[in-house]
């Protein structure tokens, strides 16, 4: 995991484009990408394993609370999602002193929500038409994820 930079542009706009993220995610823009980059609002961090890229996932930090952001991946099912989460909590708990790690999935991600659980994430409740697809022009349930301090586990 490293510090996203502006040569990351091209790479993690390419990212939103794969199927597999176009399915549940807006695609921000590279603007916003490098606003973020470049930006105190938040950190964008890019997955990476013997020099390749493999990832992008972002984080903002409110003090008490971490916002863990996008998470978006080149290949699904090689462990990339769960290690970048493991990551998020560790930096959120035992680096930031955080007291609450949040996260928002659309309902239909099925993936995405079943990993949060096995890392110890609560469901909060439910966001009707918390998601605008800004293709499709479709709304989509977002749900809103949990874990705090007292919930941590060890991560295995």
């Amino acid at each position: 995991m490293r510090e996203a930079e502006e040569d990351d542009v091209s790479f993690i706009a390419g990212l939103f484009k794969l199927p597999h993220s176009r399915e549940f995610l807006n695609e921000p823009g590279r603007e916003a990408i490098r606003d973020l980059i470049e930006g105190t609002e938040g950190e964008a961090c890019i997955l990476e394993a013997d020099g390749k890229n493999f990832g992008y996932f972002t984080m903002h930090d409110r003090g008490w609370l971490m916002e863990l952001g996008v998470l978006v991946v080149k290949t699904t099912g090689l462990g990339a999602g769960p290690f970048a989460m493991r990551w998020g909590i560790e930096q959120a708990f035992q680096k930031r002193d955080a007291h609450r790690i949040f996260i928002e999935i659309r309902e239909d991600n099925d993936r995405a929500r079943a990993m949060c659980e096995r890392l110890g994430f609560k469901a909060e409740g439910l966001y009707r038409d918390g998601f605008h697809d800004a293709v499709s022009g479709e709304y989509r349930n977002l749900i809103p994820y949990g874990m705090l301090r007292t919930d941590l586990r060890p991560i295995s």
